[in-house]
């Protein structure tokens, strides 16, 4: 008989003790299974909530929010190491923050501070996770203006952003219009990105019905012109034409 041979007496009991753990990691994958299809529910609905509140803040009351708020906790708790829930968080606080200048009465009401900084914590929590995100590094980008943190972050975030998203329209609108608006505070570096973002800005638009002027006045480029240093326009094209035609039309 082999040495390895168990038993007709055994048999049971050396099934039974090896059932034993299979049924265990059963357990713990099912139970793994249902926490993070609960987690994927919680997350969706206040994805949902975020939508609606974006197309109109006003008819959210202060029941909802605080609904909201609790099925993100759960949802961050249930399954923590998810970026995409990291970024649903930091849309979460960041449209929070707006809520300041849309709707004082209600934040004051729900009573939540510091929402910004919070923000920015989700979007470096989920970069750790996902890095090659450029929608995150653009909420990043967004945080940091937001509390006027004009730093290397900053300008090392908008390096990112541009590098990763530079074909997406979107990103590369909304990085245009918030680095002409903080303009003055931005270092060459950071300024230089935006150079870019607002050049493949207009590059993406070749085929709309706006002229790169129309789009470049409705971004405030102007700002961009009064730069002191105008070599630093030099390769890009369509802002070296556009302030070379401001310049003449004032003299």
């Amino acid at each position: 008989m082999s040495a390895f041979s168990v038993k007709p007496a055994m048999a049971p009991k050396f099934f039974a003790v090896l059932l034993v753990p299979i049924v265990l990691i059963f357990l713990y994958l099912a139970l793994l299974c249902f926490r993070w299809t609960l987690a994927d529910i919680l997350q969706t609905q206040v994805d949902f909530f975020l939508e609606t509140v974006n197309t109109d803040s006003t008819n959210k009351t202060v029941k909802d929010w605080r609904i909201a708020d609790s099925q993100l906790a759960e949802a961050l708790r249930l399954r923590q190491s998810n970026s995409r829930y990291l970024e649903t968080a930091e849309s979460f606080y960041q449209i929070l923050d707006t809520l300041e200048a849309d709707a004082p009465a209600l934040l004051a009401e729900l009573g939540w501070k510091g929402n910004e900084p919070k923000a920015l914590e989700f979007a470096r929590a989920g970069l750790a996770l996902k890095p090659t995100w450029p929608y995150l590094w653009k909420q990043l980008v967004l945080s940091k203006l937001g509390l006027k943190q004009y730093d290397n972050e900053l300008s090392g975030a908008l390096e990112k952003v541009i590098s990763l998203g530079l074909y997406q329209k979107n990103i590369v609108y909304e990085i245009s219009a918030l680095g002409i608006a903080d303009w003055e505070h931005l270092d060459p570096k950071s300024r230089l990105s935006v150079m870019q973002a607002l050049d493949f800005f207009i590059l993406l638009n070749k085929d709309s019905k706006l002229d790169e002027t129309y789009l470049l006045n409705y971004l405030n480029a102007a700002h961009v012109c009064a730069i002191k240093d105008s070599s630093v326009l030099n390769g890009f094209e369509v802002l070296e034409r556009y302030c070379r035609t401001a310049q003449e039309k004032q003299k």
